[in-house]
């Protein structure tokens, strides 16, 4: 998850860089980058406070980030580009392996054989 988080920073940032030149465009692009961040910081907040665990911590933190997208989107109206909403599709698509990749076998398989991988 953390990998496909970071390949929307990526493209948010690389879009942003991209437009810099135009700022309608450039800043809800940086905006993204940001989005990209909610669920690592907010999973581990929900998580070591009122001790929400996995999946439910990631229903929340990907219903926070979408509903943050659709919020831009609606006040942001017709004063730019539609970026936010072509990005949220983007996190969807990032966030569903998310749903049901834990469940399966061969994924379990592999996460504990990297999580045996010694450290640097």
């Amino acid at each position: 998850m953390q990998i496909s988080l970071l390949g929307l920073f990526i493209l948010s940032y690389a879009l942003a860089i991209y437009h810099r030149r135009s700022p309608q465009v450039h800043s809800p692009y940086m905006a993204c980058t940001a989005l990209s961040l909610i669920d690592p910081i907010f999973a581990r907040l929900f998580f070591i406070y009122p001790g929400v665990d996995f999946p439910l911590s990631q229903v929340l933190t990907y219903g926070l980030m979408a509903g943050i997208l659709i919020g831009l989107a609606v006040c942001d109206g017709k004063h730019r580009l539609p970026v936010f909403l072509h990005m949220l599709p983007m996190f969807v698509v990032v966030q569903i392996p998310t749903v049901f990749l834990y469940e399966l076998p061969w994924w379990r398989s592999f996460a504990l054989w990297y999580g045996r991988l010694p450290l640097p």
